[in-house]
C-alpha cells in the first residue's frame, strides 16, 4: 500500500473511530499515533509517546484493529502491531545539563502577526496578546483549549515569540506535557540534578498539551508543586489543552483546581463564512487565483483543523500543477484527501 493510500485508510478510521471513541478523545489518542505500513496480515503503528503511556490504550488498539478489518476488503484477519517511533527517555544519551536545560523549539514563524482571527478565537486572541503586551500582569495565568488544529500551538509560540522580543527581554521556557514526564522520569531512575533547577529563573512557563501528564501521576504531583511555586513567585504561566480543566478527569485533583483559577478561554472552529473570509484573504495576501467555486468546496470540507485551512489553497494549487490538471471542481474530492493526508 502506498504512502497516499495508507494515510487516507488512516482518515478513515479517523472519521469511523468516533462511533467509538468521543471526537475530542479521537483527537489526542489519534494523534499521539501514525501508521507505518499495511502488509497483511499486519497492520504497523507508530506510537510517539511512551510505552508506559500506550499501555493503558491497549483496549482502543484493539478498536483500531476492527475498524480496519471493517475498511479493507481482506481474506485474512488484519492485526495491528505497535511500535515505538520515539526513543524511550531513559535511551537517551544527552547530559543532564542539557536536557534539564533544554526548551522545545519555538517556531519564529507563528507570530501574533501572521494570527489569522475570527468570531470564535478573538477572545484568545487578546488574553494571549494581554498576557504579553500588559505591564500590570492582568493576566498571569492563562488557560486555552480547543480542538486539534484550531490554533492553540499557533498562539502559544506568538506568546513565546512576543516575550521575548519585548523591552522586558523575559526567559521563555517552552515545553509540553509529554516533555515534562520525560524529564522527571529520567531523573526518577537516579540520574543526578535537580529536577526544578531549570525553573528557577524563568519568567514565563508555556505548557503545550497537559494531556501529556497523563503518563505519570508522580510528575503531575511534581507539576502541582511547579505551577504553585511559579505562581507565587508572580511568574507567568500559559498552559493548552483540548480540554477544558473540568474535563481533566485524569489529573490529580488539586492540580486541576489550580488550572481553574486562571483566565480559561476556548477556541472553536470558525463557521463557514469565517473559513470563507479566511481563504479569501490567503489568496489576496499570497496573490494566487483560485476560482471562487473552488474556495466554496475547500471552506466546505475541510471544517475541523484552522492549519489545513490555511494550507489549501497553495496546496491544491501544488496538486493541480503537479498532475497537470485544470483547477475545478472535478478534482476537488482527490485534491481534497491529497491534503488531508499531509501532515
Amino acid at each position: 500500500m502506498c504512502n497516499l493510500e495508507l494515510e487516507n485508510l488512516w482518515h478513515q478510521i479517523y472519521i469511523k473511530g468516533e462511533r467509538y471513541f468521543s471526537s475530542g478523545f479521537c483527537d489526542i489518542f489519534l494523534t499521539d499515533l501514525e501508521p507505518i505500513s499495511l502488509k497483511p496480515p499486519i497492520f504497523t503503528i507508530g506510537a510517539r509517546c511512551s510505552a508506559i503511556y500506550m499501555r493503558k490504550y491497549n483496549h482502543y488498539i484493539k478498536i483500531i484493529e476492527t475498524l480496519v478489518n471493517e475498511l479493507i476488503n481482506s481474506q485474512e484477519h488484519i492485526s495491528v502491531k505497535v511500535v515505538s517511533t520515539d526513543l524511550e527517555v531513559t535511551k537517551r544519551q544527552y547530559p543532564i545539563d542539557q536536557i534539564c536545560a533544554k526548551s522545545l523549539p519555538i517556531n519564529h514563524e507563528y507570530t501574533f502577526d501572521n494570527y489569522i482571527i475570527y468570531k470564535s478565537n478573538r477572545i484568545a486572541y487578546k488574553a494571549a496578546k494581554s498576557i504579553v503586551d500588559s505591564t500590570e500582569d492582568i493576566i498571569r495565568f492563562l488557560f486555552l483549549y480547543g480542538k486539534i488544529g484550531v490554533g492553540k500551538t499557533h498562539l502559544l509560540n506568538a506568546i513565546a515569540n512576543s516575550a521575548m522580543a519585548s523591552t522586558h527581554n523575559k526567559k521563555v521556557l517552552y515545553t509540553s506535557g509529554k516533555q515534562f514526564v520525560d524529564e522527571y522520569l529520567y531523573l526518577k531512575r537516579g540520574h543526578s540534578g535537580s529536577f526544578l533547577t531549570k525553573y528557577n529563573d524563568i519568567d514565563m512557563l508555556i505548557v503545550d498539551y497537559i494531556e501529556g501528564l497523563y503518563a505519570d501521576h508522580d510528575a503531575q504531583r511534581e507539576f502541582f508543586l511547579l505551577f504553585n511555586k511559579l505562581y507565587d513567585s508572580k511568574k507567568q504561566i500559559v498552559i493548552s489543552s483540548y480540554y477544558a480543566p473540568d474535563e481533566l478527569f485524569r489529573l490529580d485533583d488539586n492540580l486541576r483546581c489550580c488550572l481553574k483559577s486562571g483566565f480559561i478561554t476556548d477556541i472553536q472552529k470558525p463557521n463557514y463564512n469565517a473559513r470563507i473570509a479566511i481563504l479569501e484573504n490567503i489568496v489576496a495576501i499570497n496573490g494566487l487565483v483560485i476560482p471562487q467555486i473552488v474556495l466554496e468546496y475547500i471552506a466546505q470540507h475541510i471544517d475541523n483543523n484552522i492549519k489545513k485551512l490555511i494550507a489549501a489553497p497553495m496546496e491544491v494549487l501544488n496538486y493541480a500543477s503537479y498532475n497537470k490538471l485544470n483547477l475545478n471542481l472535478d478534482i476537488m474530492p482527490s485534491a481534497i484527501n491529497y491534503i488531508y493526508s499531509l501532515r
